[in-house]
């Protein structure tokens, strides 16, 4: 009975359970839901990444969107071929929904405690918009966890005030702008 409480008491185990929940939860998602249809701007995207792959470069469809969501499909395309890159894509962004939880958690620690982290991220993996998100080609999906990145070292700066944490502050900013250049107005 004891090393039950101290398993339950161990944060990182706690924390790996709604990791693994979060995952199980988009996994299933992503099996029930079968959506075929494109929504948004998923075919520019489609394209745009295929095109990448292909050494076509980002061409007249790619002048009016952001590069990096781009950048970060044509790998996949390369690797995959164009049918099975969207199921390998789709998992890439399934298993970054349930990394956010776990920068939720760290952020969340940072501002109040550990407990109220676990809890944040509790409710995290249940957030159903993020399920609909990762099983379509968005740049949210690289938006979300980069801006909790981003947040969490500007947490850690405002503590340590070091270069290294204004260098990657500054970084992970110039990332989250090209993946979608509005997300400027979240930087004060």
């Amino acid at each position: 009975m004891r090393k039950i409480k101290e398993i339950i008491r161990d944060e990182n185990i706690i924390l790996l359970a709604i990791f693994l929940l979060s995952l199980a939860l988009r996994i299933s998602y992503f099996l029930a839901v079968k959506e075929d249809v494109l929504v948004l701007e998923e075919f520019s995207y489609l394209q745009i990444g295929g095109d990448l792959a292909e050494g076509k470069g980002f061409g007249p469809e790619g002048a009016g969107f952001a590069p990096l969501y781009s950048l970060f499909l044509a790998p996949t395309y390369y690797l995959f071929g164009e049918f099975k890159a969207d199921v390998a894509i789709k998992a890439i962004q399934l298993i970054l929904g349930a990394f956010s939880c776990i920068f939720i958690f760290l952020a969340a620690k940072k501002i109040f405690n550990a407990k109220v982290g676990l809890l944040s991220a509790f409710i995290f993996s249940f957030y159903d918009g993020m399920f609909f998100l990762n099983v379509h080609l968005l740049p949210e999906n690289l938006i979300i966890p980069l801006g909790l990145l981003l947040f969490i070292v500007l947490l850690r700066y405002q503590r340590e005030k070091t270069l290294t944490g204004l260098l990657l502050s500054g970084i992970l900013a110039g990332l989250l702008f090209l993946v979608d250049p509005k997300t400027s107005i979240l930087i004060p």
